[in-house]
């Protein structure tokens, strides 16, 4: 046990350090940096709201727009910001990772704790701002919320590591996942609730585990929505098959990706 304490201590100190140069390289070193982190999902949601505003008298679940879109936006948005930067993790640290008490796998989880910090912080702050603003008597399940957040946390480090490895050896896979993700605004259920997509199309879009994600979180704000299509072990098992196959990749060949 004498020798455990030291190691441990010295991977949180890695971490920790880890993590305040990434937050000083994302947001930079002035306060006014961490005003982006809010700006691309407030407008997001206010261009839905104000588009489907016009076009809809109500939205698809409640009586807020702000909140509907809200409740979509930021987790898909929390997703693809983790894991576009754990795809580049290795690229964007091989200086560092060539010391030998640095490794990928250090580099990974101080960027998935940095982005799981600031997009709780960013849905936290903009549905504390969109309740007085829309007026709504919420009663949210903040267990689910939380829940439904980590899960995205999950996911997109799921995704991201594997894109890290794909990335490194099939340079054509980042345009392709460019392709893949382009429509996933609309197969996430952002927009629109699963109930009310065409039942042909419900069928393959319930494989998307972002849409049950996105179910998740909806639930856990509005009491009357109805989650009953998700499904948590089919959410868990994929991300944790990517995430075990993509650590014993990156374990059993560390130095041949950050030499790639």
């Amino acid at each position: 046990m004498q020798r455990v304490r030291p190691v441990r201590f010295q991977t949180s100190r890695i971490i920790g350090a880890l993590i305040l140069r990434e937050a000083a390289g994302r947001f930079g070193r002035s306060r006014g940096g961490y005003v982006w982190a809010f700006a691309e999902p407030v407008g997001g949601i206010l261009l839905l709201s104000v588009a489907f505003g016009y076009l809809l008298r109500s939205p698809p679940v409640g009586d807020s727009f702000l909140l509907f879109y809200a409740s979509g936006v930021v987790p898909l948005l929390f997703f693809n910001a983790l894991s576009s930067s754990l795809s580049q993790a290795v690229a964007a640290n091989k200086g560092l990772l060539a010391y030998p008490v640095v490794s990928v796998l250090d580099v990974i989880l101080a960027r998935t704790l940095l982005e799981l910090v600031t997009y709780v912080t960013v849905f936290g702050v903009i549905v504390g701002v969109i309740v007085p603003v829309d007026g709504l008597d919420l009663q949210p399940d903040m267990l689910l919320i939380f829940f439904g957040l980590g899960l995205a946390c999950l996911f997109g480090a799921a995704v991201g590591m594997a894109n890290c490895i794909l990335f490194l050896f099939f340079p054509v896979w980042r345009s392709v996942w460019r392709i893949i993700t382009r429509p996933l605004l609309i197969v996430s259920g952002v927009m629109f609730v699963y109930h009310d997509m065409p039942p042909e199309l419900q069928d393959w879009l319930w494989y998307n585990p972002l849409l049950q994600i996105v179910g998740i979180v909806r639930a856990g704000l509005y009491e009357s929505y109805d989650a009953a299509y998700v499904s948590v072990t089919y959410i868990v098992t994929t991300c944790l098959a990517l995430l075990a196959a993509g650590a014993l990749y990156i374990s059993l060949n560390e130095s041949r990706l950050i030499q790639q």
